[in-house]
């Protein structure tokens, strides 16, 4: 499955433990007690099949609630996860979510 880091846009106050991370075609709720971004930071996740594959600071469990073309929406219990490719609507996927260490280049 594959993975993605990508520049933090902008981030949504949505209440006061949960912040909306937009980043390129990747949006993602995150609990601000495990993770925090600001606009410009790097964030990296990561898609898989198989739990002990998932990597990251946050680890999540979600279900494939809508996929068109090349975009799907994954609900991990409460946290929406909107990612860039198609997956079959029902799947369940794991997330993986961290700060990415590597630099932007200017």
């Amino acid at each position: 499955m594959p993975s993605w880091t990508v520049d933090v846009s902008q981030v949504e106050k949505i209440n006061e433990v949960v912040k909306r991370v937009v980043a390129d075609e990747i949006v993602v709720d995150v609990l601000t007690q495990f993770l925090e971004f600001e606009a410009n930071e790097r964030i990296n996740l990561v898609l898989e099949y198989n739990s002990t594959k998932v990597k990251g600071t946050v680890r999540l469990r979600g279900i494939v609630l809508a996929s068109q073309d090349n975009l799907s929406i994954v609900s991990c219990g409460g946290l929406m996860c909107r990612v860039p490719m198609a997956i079959a609507v029902n799947d369940t996927v794991f997330v993986g979510i961290t700060k990415s260490r590597r630099r932007r280049r200017e």
